[in-house]
């Protein structure tokens, strides 16, 4: 019988807020519709993070094969190898941050808003059981998170902003914070990380395979203007969940304060020029 034993990986823990809220309020008939509402938005959600990538496509953009997925009611657990063939751990971390802030959008979009930690560690997983200490960091961040977002580790931060291929261009777009303790991932600028991430992999992509990069390029370029649609499309819907919700919990001091940091996260992400100084960028020391 083999042994069984952990692997180190990057674990991230979300789950949605006010979850048991909405469960009370159905069985009460307040909220009759919210079952069919929170299937529908896991099913696009839940699409999304088992979707299998093409078989053609360049290995640093197929690093979703590798991902360990869980979910359980409203929990999300999903883990990543900090090394797997062409890249190593920092690029599997971006690319795991970007996915992470994909599934909150999709959330997001469909009035539902989430909270969480990442964090690195040992890490095991089978049909049976999770067995994890990076898992346990990212429970702990998660209930620190208090607002509508996904903490960071600070050791995990460290370690990134050490790395010899760190891009502060990426990780200052990626990585907010309000106070020196509590980084967190802004889901909200997820398509200007794409760009930036991208063009940079392409960059590595064209010292092996030059055509290759010059096709992906290509694709790029033809698909920029539906993306920037799709992002304010998403942007707008979001605002009116915001909205609602601020509505909704008007009379609820501590929920509506987690809406209203929301908004101004919201707004201070597409409008950097207004005065705000609750969020500042990541920047590498």
């Amino acid at each position: 019988m083999t042994k069984l034993k952990t692997e180190e990986y990057i674990v991230a823990f979300v789950d949605i807020l006010g979850f048991t809220d909405f469960v009370k309020k159905y069985d009460s008939g307040l909220l009759p519709n919210v079952l069919e509402e929170i299937d529908a938005a896991f099913m696009t959600s839940n699409d999304f993070l088992t979707m299998n990538q093409s078989r053609n496509e360049h290995d640093m953009f197929n690093w979703k094969k590798y991902l360990k997925v869980k979910l359980f009611s409203d929990c999300l657990c999903a883990a990543i190898p900090t090394k797997i063939n062409y890249n190593d751990w920092y690029y599997n971390f971006l690319f795991f941050n970007l996915y992470i802030a994909t599934y909150q959008i999709l959330l997001m979009e469909k009035g539902f808003f989430s909270r969480g930690g990442i964090s690195m560690g040992s890490f095991f997983s089978n049909e049976n059981m999770i067995f994890s200490g990076a898992l346990v960091t990212s429970v702990e961040l998660e209930k620190k998170a208090i607002y509508p977002r996904v903490l960071i580790s600070n050791e995990l931060l460290k370690l990134i902003s050490q790395h010899p291929e760190a891009n502060s261009k990426v990780l200052s777009e990626m990585f907010a914070y309000t106070s020196e303790d509590d980084f967190f991932l802004n889901a909200f600028n997820i398509e200007k990380c794409v760009n930036l991430l991208t063009q940079e992999s392409i960059e590595k992509i064209n010292l092996q395979n030059p055509e290759h990069a010059k096709f992906l390029k290509k694709g790029m370029q033809k698909t920029k203007s539906f993306e920037v649609k799709q992002n304010q499309d998403s942007i707008r819907n979001i605002k009116k969940n915001i909205r609602r919700n601020m509505l909704n919990y008007k009379d609820n001091e501590k929920v509506l304060n987690k809406y209203i940091w929301l908004k101004y996260l919201l707004d201070w992400t597409i409008n950097e020029t207004q005065q705000n100084t609750m969020f500042k960028k990541y920047h590498i020391e």
